[in-house]
């Protein structure tokens, strides 16, 4: 009877956030007329294919680098100055390949040089990827000048000629860093450097290269956010990311991503996401007013860490012999 009182307990400190998902999404469609509903599933396919698609992305550019025990506050000009270089190809050789190519070369180069400067040079995550956050901002608003490119239909026709290519490529990329992360030996090593960068040079690893790694990982995943978004909104502006960097670390948070190398998972980022949009969406339908959503995704956040140190006390207590 103790085994399954344990069991029990185990479980819902495991699978707390899925529970905190369930019960908001319970509440919102309780006290709305229109969040959910059998006879209006517009709303709930809109936030699975055209919201949840980018906050999970979001979340996960951040929590790679998380798992390292470092911080990417780089996400948002990442985003903006990627997606511009690739409606900058888009628009003067028409080739949607080059686009992409071009915007993808240029996340995970801004992800190799915040790996650079911590792995290499040694400064802390949060005061590179701070200094690469306005290096990136700087240098998307001095090639655009501050204006904005459009007219890129055949590039946005790949994305948009199905509903779903929004969701289905975020889940792609994330089962790809989920199995990297989980069930190889490269995921085995990176949460090795997250738990114990020392140790882990001493066992002969390359820590450093793996450092790297994860951040041209999440430089990646920032980039390809921006290529979704820029197909999504016909255009691509200097300031598409600038919110975005904040966004990103609140679903990698509100998912139960760590500030503790080696304890955040890929999960966090789709939980977190999730989390987020129905967070975002219900507080709308609601009808709370736009200068007060800040505010709760705020409290939120607070919350959600107050409930991530309960949660890991509570794991320790599980853990300990009798």
């Amino acid at each position: 009877m103790k085994d399954k009182r344990l069991n029990l307990r185990t479980l819902l400190i495991d699978g707390s956030r899925i529970l905190v998902l369930l019960v908001m999404f319970l509440v919102f469609t309780v006290f709305t007329d229109n969040f959910f509903g059998l006879n209006n599933l517009t709303n709930v396919s809109n936030i699975l294919l055209q919201e949840a698609p980018f906050m999970m992305l979001l979340g996960l550019g951040m929590v790679v680098p998380m798992i390292v025990g470092g911080i990417d506050l780089s996400i948002g000009a990442n985003i903006s100055l990627s997606s511009f270089m690739c409606a900058m190809i888009l628009k003067s050789t028409g080739s949607s390949v080059g686009g992409i190519v071009v915007g993808l070369a240029m996340g995970a180069f801004i992800g190799l040089l915040n790996g650079l400067m911590i792995a290499k040079i040694g400064l802390p995550p949060f005061v590179a990827t701070y200094s690469m956050d306005w290096v990136a901002k700087g240098a998307v608003l001095v090639i655009s000048k501050g204006g904005q490119i459009t007219g890129y239909e055949t590039y946005r026709s790949i994305f948009n000629n199905w509903r779903g290519t929004y969701l289905l490529i975020s889940l792609v990329v994330l089962l790809v860093i989920w199995f990297a992360c989980s069930r190889t030996t490269y995921g085995r090593r990176v949460y090795s450097v997250g738990s114990n960068p020392v140790a882990a040079k001493l066992s002969g690893m390359r820590a450093d290269g793996i450092m790297v790694s994860a951040y041209v990982i999440g430089g990646l995943v920032a980039a390809v956010t921006g290529l979704m978004y820029i197909a999504k909104l016909g255009a691509a502006e200097p300031t598409l990311g600038n919110s975005f960097t904040m966004e990103a670390f609140a679903a990698a948070l509100i998912g139960g991503a760590s500030f503790t190398g080696a304890k955040s998972k890929i999960s966090n980022a789709l939980i977190g996401g999730l989390i987020m949009v129905v967070l975002n969406n219900g507080l709308i339908h609601i009808g709370v007013p736009g200068i007060w959503q800040d505010f709760a995704q705020g409290a939120v956040i607070i919350a959600a860490i107050v409930m991530e140190r309960g949660l890991e006390k509570a794991r320790v207590r599980e853990e300990r012999p009798a």
